[in-house]
């Protein structure tokens, strides 16, 4: 599941990302994105995502080629780094052949060192990521309460468990259980 905001429209969209990789001998590269316009940040937080995830593979540097598809509700070109760490996660998760949870989402970008970065619009990824049925929400440490916002309240409303990661190890632990 990624949370991205959709200009234009009044909300936010959940849209999912399904990765596909095909091992081989090459280097890793991304051979195609079906059903999404990412471009931009989006484009580069892939990259990044990528990155760290050959280098933070425990079977070793992966090979071959990923295939990305993503679906959204509704169109949207998502221009933005916000999903960079669910993206990590999920590269981790295809490189290491480890299934992900049910019923979660994140929001959070990914820095070069592994750690999740600060968003905007979490309230609103609250009330989509409730509106599509995920009763679990990963957000960046530190944005619990801030000055724009206090989540608590609104995450007991929506019935959602809110939990704040500082890397995406933890987030990765929490995704699959490992």
């Amino acid at each position: 599941p990624v949370l991205s905001v959709v200009r234009g429209v009044n909300g936010v969209a959940l849209g999912l990302m399904g990765f596909g990789w095909k091992p081989g001998p090459d280097p890793i590269t991304i051979r195609t994105i079906r059903g999404a316009n990412i471009i931009g940040q989006s484009r580069q937080a892939i990259d990044d995502a990528l990155d760290y995830a050959k280098t933070h593979t425990r079977n070793g540097q992966p090979g071959g080629a990923v295939d990305i598809k993503a679906s959204n509700y509704v169109f949207t070109t998502t221009d933005g780094p916000s999903a960079g760490a669910v993206k990590t996660v999920a590269f981790l998760a295809l490189f290491q052949q480890d299934p992900i949870k049910p019923g979660i989402a994140m929001t959070g970008t990914i820095k070069p060192n592994g750690d999740v970065g600060f968003v905007g619009g979490i309230p609103d990824k609250l009330q989509a990521a409730a509106r599509e049925g995920y009763r679990t929400v990963l957000i960046p440490y530190g944005q619990r309460d801030t000055y724009l916002w206090n989540l608590d309240p609104i995450a007991r409303q929506l019935g959602i468990e809110l939990i704040e990661v500082r890397t995406v190890e933890e987030a990765y632990s929490i995704f699959t259980g490992r």
